[in-house]
């Protein structure tokens, strides 16, 4: 009887155990912090300038893992590099920039700033068979993530200073870079042509035109492991952003 017992007891404890780990398994799932942690790379692609972007796969959307930095539409036009504040701020059509005008500099690092007119061109910024995703895109990256608490530190590359630039300011709280999205804060130009926050915030592109009080695309941050969506405001087709390519 007692054996018996003690194989009861046994069985009992192990089972509990057992009971616990999937509790547990379950919970993080629901924090979004269960997601397989195997960076999977796509094949890459190529610009029209001759850029080479490394790109990944998350979840079944498959992304560059650099910010684009081409200066000429896919059919070769070349789109205006608007240096000049004035030039850049009464602009009505596509133009780009270097962070400070500075290529030498953050170019290589950061990749270029897009006005919202160059995305809307019809001549498009992406390779073949790449285009500026849209709400739905980051949406769904998003929701793949553990959805808007968990989904930046997936995004943002763990470099931090003071390692030398690309990389996020100090604390760069939540960092991962699960998915090799490999993120690193390229700063944005105002649409007064004033620029600021590289090293700081990252911003990317949305493709949909939205006309009223909705997102125009995500923001990282520094202090922050979660995903931002900005707001619309009145002269943002003005401002400039980076961008990350998806594949159709």
């Amino acid at each position: 009887m007692k054996t018996k017992r003690k194989l009861k007891f046994l069985s009992y404890i192990i089972f509990s155990a057992l009971f616990s780990i999937t509790l547990i398994s379950c919970e993080k799932n629901s924090n979004g912090n269960n997601e397989d942690s195997t960076i999977v790379f796509g094949d890459g692609t190529v610009d029209i300038d001759g850029n080479q972007y490394t790109t990944v796969i998350i979840g079944t959307q498959e992304w560059m893992a650099e910010n684009l930095r081409v200066t000429k539409y896919r059919n070769g036009d070349v789109i205006q590099n608007a240096s000049d504040d004035l030039e850049w701020s009464d602009n009505t059509t596509g133009a780009f920039c270097w962070y400070d005008n500075n290529h030498s500099v953050w170019g290589e690092k950061y990749g270029a700033l897009y006005n919202y007119h160059s995305i809307a061109d019809e001549r498009g910024l992406c390779p073949i068979g790449w285009v500026v995703p849209d709400d739905s895109d980051w949406k769904q990256l998003i929701e793949f993530l553990g959805d808007v608490p968990f989904a930046g530190g997936k995004l943002k590359s763990e470099t931090t200073e003071p390692n030398g630039h690309p990389r996020w300011d100090d604390p760069n709280d939540g960092a991962s870079n699960k998915t090799g999205f490999s993120a690193f804060p390229g700063g944005l130009r105002k649409p007064n042509g004033e620029f600021e926050n590289i090293g700081k915030y990252g911003f990317w592109w949305s493709a949909t035109e939205w006309t009223n009080n909705e997102k125009l695309g995500v923001q990282l941050r520094y202090n922050d492991g979660s995903i931002i969506r900005p707001d619309v405001y009145s002269d943002f087709k003005n401002t400039g952003f980076s961008i990350r390519c998806i594949k159709e």
